[in-house]
């Protein structure tokens, strides 16, 4: 049996319990790991010097929110695209525009059910 590395996976969420839900289930699944930070500015120095697998991103978020993160990151991370998770209570008409726009296919609305959350991940990761 071939050895698959881990994957990594940051979460990019303010809601400390949300996050830490999200990263124990993720954690619960053999082969992943999961980073997660509470604002922009920490993920982007984290994404600056670690290589993720994806990022889970939340919108609402304290200062820079996730769609202005996701454009910084889209500059910054172009010659090494990192799939992008959706994950967000925001209006699903507005998030739906705006990711159509910018042709992100993965989005799981809050509140979710953890097997959809981990659903979206394996697919995004699969289609990477």
């Amino acid at each position: 049996m071939m050895y698959e590395p881990m994957k990594t996976i940051l979460i990019i969420e303010d809601n400390q319990p949300i996050s830490e839900i999200i990263s124990e289930t993720l954690e619960g699944v053999a082969g992943y790991q999961a980073i997660s930070v509470p604002d922009a500015t920490q993920a982007l120095e984290l994404l600056r010097r670690l290589e993720v697998d994806l990022v889970i991103l939340d919108v609402a978020l304290p200062g820079m929110d996730g769609f202005e993160l996701y454009e910084v990151l889209e500059k910054e991370l172009a010659d090494r695209p990192v799939p992008v998770v959706i994950c967000s209570a925001m209006d699903r008409k507005q998030i739906d525009s705006w990711m159509q726009r910018r042709n992100i296919r993965y989005h799981v609305p809050k509140p979710f059910e953890l097997d959809d959350l981990l659903d979206c991940v394996a697919l995004a990761l699969e289609q990477a």
